[in-house]
């Protein structure tokens, strides 16, 4: 399987967590650290919104040349001219017109009939078209929308010039099953697709927007639309770390994320958006893997793609917060915090042969105050 674009939106639609607002300043240092995360796509904000976000767009598309900068435009000229505008500096400019399609949205939203949905689609990505070679569509509330006036609308972009089709779960409304079955449809459906990538952007207000988007990679899509520690919309959005460990532990699919500046860009993304990171309920939280209190073993030897594991454990960080952890300093300190029922048999330690062992409960030395506050 060739390898996915991961697309992070944390600067545009993490930026959209009730309460959460960056200036400039913020958000280059994020973007700086984001390419060091070698993240593929950057949506650096939605430039009509504010003189900020245009202001914050511009900065970051002046100074990272790496990734794909994209802005975010609704279908209409003033959104898409005013991105162009904020991208036009980038070495690699994308812009990202949305437009709702679902009957709920047209008819309370934006009060215009599918036809009128079809031509404002059609000729915004058009436009977009002429002023960036790469342009994305997002369809809003695509799961809520009518398959075939879905299949129809896509065709009309993709003519038009699109070259990423954006698949939202804007409400965070599907399951993963049907989404993988949305995505295959719009392989066999759409005309042209074979000369786009496919993209899926999931919500979490049913706590599904990881499992949605690793069911969409399932059934076709070569992008996936993430955020640092799953801010966003309401509930948030798909974990960027959660997904990109998924990729590689449970699919062993390649992307490019270089975890080794997870944690660090996760604090920032708490720092600035004052959003805590919520590590108890979560087995990867700051780019970590953290608390299995049972000292439960994630991987053993053999398990899945092990080497590709073993390397991406030298950089993912396992060492747990916790004072009274145990580890095994003669090999990695990557290890599973350990709780009161945690028994020798738990001890996990990552060598250089395996990715994941038991360790020698001798060469560990006693673990009698494992689980205890050693105070």
């Amino acid at each position: 399987m060739e390898r996915i674009t991961v697309f992070d939106t944390t600067l545009r639609d993490g930026e959209q967590s009730p309460g959460c607002s960056m200036n400039v300043q913020e958000k280059l240092r994020l973007a700086h650290q984001l390419d060091r995360l070698v993240v593929d796509v950057m949506e650096a904000g939605f430039p009509i919104a504010s003189e900020g976000d245009f202001a914050a767009v511009q900065a970051i598309a002046a100074v990272i040349r790496r990734p794909i900068i994209a802005a975010l435009a609704r279908a209409c000229t003033q959104d898409i001219e005013r991105a162009w505008q904020a991208l036009k500096g980038a070495a690699h400019p994308r812009i990202h017109v949305f437009l709702a399609t679902s009957d709920i949205h047209l008819q309370y939203k934006l009060k215009i009939t599918r036809q009128k949905c079809l031509e404002q689609a059609r000729d915004a990505v058009r436009l977009a078209k002429s002023l960036c070679e790469d342009v994305e569509f997002s369809p809003e509330d695509a799961t809520r929308t009518d398959p075939e006036f879905l299949f129809q609308i896509l065709t009309a972009v993709v003519e038009a010039g699109a070259t990423t089709l954006n698949i939202p779960d804007t409400v965070g409304y599907t399951m993963p099953a049907e989404f993988a079955a949305l995505i295959h449809a719009i392989r066999q459906r759409v005309k042209g697709i074979e000369n786009v990538t496919i993209s899926a952007h999931c919500h979490n207000d049913l706590g599904l927007a990881v499992a949605n988007s690793l069911a969409a990679v399932e059934a076709g899509a070569r992008q996936v639309e993430c955020t640092i520690n799953g801010i966003g919309e309401r509930a948030g959005n798909a974990d960027l770390a959660e997904t990109a460990a998924a990729l590689t532990f449970l699919y062993c699919i390649e992307h490019n994320i270089n975890p080794a500046h997870l944690e660090e860009l996760s604090r920032l993304v708490e720092l600035f958006s004052g959003i805590p990171v919520e590590a108890v309920d979560r087995a990867i939280a700051r780019g970590r893997i953290v608390r299995y209190p049972d000292g439960t073993v994630l991987l053993r030897p053999g398990e899945r793609n092990t080497t590709a594991m073993r390397a991406f454990f030298t950089s993912w960080k396992s060492v747990s917060s916790y004072p009274n952890a145990v580890y095994a300093p003669h090999v990695y300190t990557h290890v599973f915090t350990l709780g009161a029922v945690a028994g020798i048999p738990d001890i996990v330690t990552f060598d250089s042969d395996y990715g994941a062992a038991v360790g020698d409960a001798k060469q560990l030395g006693p673990v009698g105050m494992v689980g205890r506050d050693p105070s």
